[in-house]
């Protein structure tokens, strides 16, 4: 009962997404003025973390020869070692080769912008292996595409989707996006490389924030877009043996969503954060600078 998935040199990063829960969500909103109890509830809030696995299709005429290296069991959440059948590990999903951007997009990132959009924060993780796909599925490929975009065109499409259905009713929006790379234990603001010297701190009711990193408003889809291709051109990338496009930084792509006070409306903001991990792999063994 197991059919093929994966092979050796493209085993596929393992991804995780989860709502803060409900008390947080209470403090934040109350910072913001409003009443603890007028917090929308979240059909996710009772999931805090789930592991998505995604193995990606060969690339090269070297993978199209390599030897199957992983099964998905029908139950479509375990993976089985194929030479070790009776070895296995068990994650909330597993998405083969043939998975399409809009399946991961409906399970991973729909229910959590949904829940962004009530007021909760969102984050989803990409770890895995130089090549396997990570930058890919969040963002899609550099050159800007409907049917192969990630997560983050498909999140900004839906944002915008039910802002527009709700500024019907008079509900009134801001939507805010920024880029921060990690590199070299450095910050860098990806929107506006002149801004130097970033630093954490510790902002009163607020928490940790990035000081001077760049908040691009965005009025609608499209500017969210435009923004991420320029994070995207800015980002550093070093050759590596593994990937000679492959990015040596971590990513956080961010996307705030604020809803102000209206007709008696409890305002709130949410928060959608996408981390774009380094490649997991040893620095010796991927050569890269």
């Amino acid at each position: 009962g197991l059919r093929p998935c994966a092979y050796s040199r493209r085993a596929g990063f393992a991804g995780s997404f989860g709502t803060v829960n409900a008390a947080l969500v209470s403090s934040r909103m109350a910072t913001l003025g409003a009443d603890p109890e007028h917090v929308p509830s979240s059909p996710e809030a009772d999931s805090s973390v789930r592991v998505v696995a995604r193995f990606r299709p060969p690339v090269t005429p070297d993978e199209e020869r390599d030897e199957r290296a992983f099964s998905i069991l029908p139950d479509g959440r375990s993976i089985a070692f194929a030479s070790q059948g009776h070895r296995s590990f068990e994650v909330d999903r597993v998405f083969g080769e043939a998975a399409s951007q809009d399946e991961v997009y409906d399970y991973v990132g729909a229910p959590g912008v949904r829940d962004v959009l009530a007021g909760y924060n969102c984050a989803v993780f990409t770890y895995g292996h130089t090549g396997s796909g990570k930058t890919h599925c969040l963002f899609g490929p550099s050159e800007p595409s409907a049917q192969l975009g990630g997560i983050a065109p498909h999140a900004a499409r839906q944002v915008f989707e039910r802002i527009g259905a709700e500024a019907k009713e008079g509900a009134d929006f801001v939507v805010h996006c920024s880029f921060l790379e990690i590199y070299c234990e450095k910050l860098r603001d990806l929107l506006h490389l002149g801004n130097q010297g970033l630093r954490i701190r510790d902002v009163p009711l607020h928490g940790l924030a990035v000081d001077g990193l760049t908040q691009e408003l965005a009025l609608n889809a499209s500017e969210v877009l435009r923004a991420l291709s320029i994070a995207r051109r800015n980002r550093a990338t070093a050759a590596t043996k593994s990937n000679e496009y492959s990015s040596r930084s971590h990513a956080i792509f961010s996307l705030h969503v604020h809803k102000r006070a209206q007709n008696g409306s409890a305002p709130f903001t949410g928060k959608l954060a996408l981390v774009d991990l380094a490649g997991s792999e040893r620095v010796s063994r991927s050569k890269a600078v």
